[in-house]
C-alpha cells in the first residue's frame, strides 16, 4: 500500500504545522539529490520529490483539511487486516462445508458394493443388464383387481344364463331360429353359449351330487 503524506514525513496525523516543517527540513537535507553519492542520487531524488509534495500539502491549512477528509474516506471504505482474515476464514469454512456435502451426495449416488459370492455376482450382473436396458420400452400389463374380475364374470354368467333360459321357451326359440337363419353367426354364438352353460350345469351337478 502506498504511504500517505504523514508516513512519508514520519509524523502523526495530529502533528502541528511547526513539527511538520522541522521534520521536512531534516528529511529534505537527508534526501537532497545534490548531497548524495552518484549511485544513490536517482533514488534520493524520487524520495525528495515525494516528501516535498507531502510537505506542500500538509503545510497548507485548506489542502491538509481536504487531505485528512480523503484519508478518512479511504479508511471507511477499506477493510482492516483482521476483518479480512476473518472473512477469508469464513469463506474457507463455507467452501469446505460445500465440498463435504457434494462428496456425501456423490457417495450416496454410487452403486452398491460388489459381492464376491455367486449369488452376489448374479445380482451385480442383473443390475448391470437392467441399467443397459434403461432405454428400452417397458410394457406393463395391468391386471384388474379380484373383486372387479369377479363382478365381470358374474355379469357374463348371468347373461349366459338368461340367454340359455330364453332359448328353452318355444316362441323365443322360434324367434332365435328365424334370426339365426338370417344371421348364421348368431347360431354359432348361441350354440357356443348353450354348450358352455350346459357344461357349467353338468359340473355343478357333479360337485353338489345333483341327480
Amino acid at each position: 500500500m502506498e504511504k500517505n503524506y504523514y508516513e512519508l514525513l514520519e509524523v502523526s496525523q495530529n502533528a502541528s504545522p511547526e513539527t511538520i516543517e522541522k521534520v521536512y527540513k531534516v528529511l529534505a537535507k537527508k534526501y537532497h539529490p545534490d548531497l548524495q553519492s552518484p549511485e544513490k542520487r536517482a533514488e534520493s531524488a524520487e524520495i525528495f520529490k515525494q516528501i516535498t509534495i507531502a510537505y506542500e500539502t500538509l503545510s497548507d491549512h485548506n489542502l491538509r483539511a481536504e487531505y485528512d477528509k480523503k484519508l478518512e474516506q479511504q479508511k471507511s471504505s477499506t477493510i482492516s487486516v483482521d476483518d479480512y482474515q476473518k472473512l477469508q476464514q469464513e469463506n474457507d469454512f463455507l467452501k469446505n462445508k460445500l465440498n463435504n456435502n457434494n462428496n456425501s451426495s456423490n457417495s450416496n449416488q454410487q452403486t452398491k458394493p460388489q459381492h464376491n459370492s455367486a449369488y452376489g455376482r448374479f445380482l451385480n450382473n442383473l443390475n448391470r443388464s437392467q441399467n443397459d436396458k434403461n432405454d428400452e420400452p417397458i410394457f406393463i400389463i395391468k391386471i384388474p383387481p379380484l373383486k372387479k374380475l369377479l363382478k365381470i364374470l358374474a355379469v357374463v354368467f348371468a347373461v349366459f344364463l338368461i340367454i340359455f333360459a330364453l332359448s328353452k321357451i318355444p316362441f323365443v326359440k322360434n324367434y332365435f331360429d328365424i334370426l339365426c337363419n338370417k344371421f348364421p353367426f348368431l347360431r354359432i354364438l348361441v350354440t357356443v353359449i348353450v354348450s358352455i352353460l350346459q357344461g357349467i350345469l353338468e359340473s355343478l351337478k357333479i360337485i353338489f351330487h345333483i341327480s
